[in-house]
């Protein structure tokens, strides 16, 4: 264990539970979380990734319409690659935060944080928290240049967030460490690629049905009237996969959501 990560948890092992001083616990965590994630030249990488899709329908999403229209043919071409554009924010997000689980489960950190006063339940529901809020900044503005109303915007925002948990759950589940986790990333693309099939018609989406990131593009590609069945089976997708890959992460890595041994009564 490096100084920097011994005085980390040392720093919040010594801190009361008081309610203010557990509002300086979470902001000491993320701001630690934040920092390690941007040293590290690989999770770094991932985030601007992360911030590309953004980028390239920002400032090239009109050139680009303008070309594939020219020499194919084909209309607003950029809101029909836009679900796969909106996903891949979120799951490149909960990717990062999935490999700093990993990061800790290599280095023998779990038993550190077990015994901080937010014991290692708390570390998980910060960095779940604060990757779920880092996809949701990133997937608004991109559905919104794609071209989406702001409402649906919005609910395409929420299931990115629920995306990014689901992600940072589960590769910990499967993978034994990061290594493995870097081997398990190569799915990453194959489930933002499922929002496409929103374009389809048929048996292919009863088939992408149960993948959360297929109702992004749903949504994406919904107006403002669109009825209340898409909107809830959205949003209940994608928060049973959030909701199971986090009691299934809680029962695989003995995460219990109480306090930490060393807080004191």
């Amino acid at each position: 264990m490096g100084f920097g990560q011994s005085r980390w948890a040392q720093a919040v092992s010594g801190m009361r539970s008081a309610p203010l001083n557990r509002i300086r616990i979470g902001y000491f965590l993320v701001r630690s979380e934040l920092l390690c994630i941007v040293r590290d030249p690989a999770l770094a990488a991932v985030l601007v990734m992360a911030t590309l899709p953004l980028a390239v329908i920002h400032f090239f999403g009109a050139e680009v319409d303008q070309t594939v229209m020219l020499h194919a043919g084909i209309e607003d071409a950029s809101r029909l690659v836009g679900g796969f554009l909106v996903a891949l924010p979120a799951l490149l997000v909960g990717w990062i935060f999935a490999m700093r689980f990993l990061e800790e489960r290599d280095e023998g950190l779990e038993q550190v944080f077990a015994t901080s006063v937010s014991g290692i339940a708390g570390f998980a529901v910060m960095r779940l928290a604060a990757g779920s809020l880092i996809a949701f900044l990133l997937t608004f503005p991109t559905a919104a240049a794609i071209g989406s109303p702001p409402e649906m915007a919005l609910l395409v925002s929420l299931c990115g967030s629920l995306q990014a948990i689901a992600v940072g759950c589960l590769l910990p589940i499967f993978a034994a460490n990061r290594l493995e986790g870097i081997a398990y990333s190569k799915l990453l693309s194959p489930l933002a690629l499922v929002a496409l099939v929103a374009l389809a018609d048929g048996f292919w989406r009863v088939i992408a049905a149960p993948f959360p990131t297929f109702h992004s593009g749903v949504l994406l590609a919904a107006t403002s009237g669109s009825g209340i069945g898409t909107i809830v089976a959205a949003l209940a997708v994608n928060l049973a996969w959030a909701a199971l890959s986090i009691v299934a992460l809680a029962r695989t890595s003995g995460l219990h959501f109480q306090r930490g041994e060393g807080e004191t009564e």
